[in-house]
């Protein structure tokens, strides 16, 4: 929660620091992306103790293991796509 806070907080001084425009920037891009990885394994913290807690193992681990593989190659396939679109796109 606190890294999702702090990312929160970095977003809205960036922003403050940063010229407004009225359309949305990499870094909007870049920010959203992070807090939405952030917010995701929150999500995944509470559903995979939920579910270990109503003595569904089994599927709590299932979904813990997945997401030790998808999240991190997700995050990874992101940054393939959206560096060089920072520095070759447009």
């Amino acid at each position: 929660m606190t890294t999702l806070l702090t990312l929160i907080a970095m977003f809205s001084a960036v922003r403050q620091n940063v010229p407004k425009v009225s359309y949305v920037s990499y870094l909007d891009i870049w920010m959203v992306v992070c807090i939405f990885f952030v917010f995701y394994c929150i999500v995944e913290f509470v559903v995979v103790t939920v579910l270990a807690r109503n003595q569904m193992e089994l599927k709590a681990l299932k979904l813990e293991y997945s997401s030790r593989t998808c999240v991190p190659l997700a995050f990874i396939l992101f940054n393939f796509a959206y560096w060089p679109l920072l520095y070759f796109g447009e």
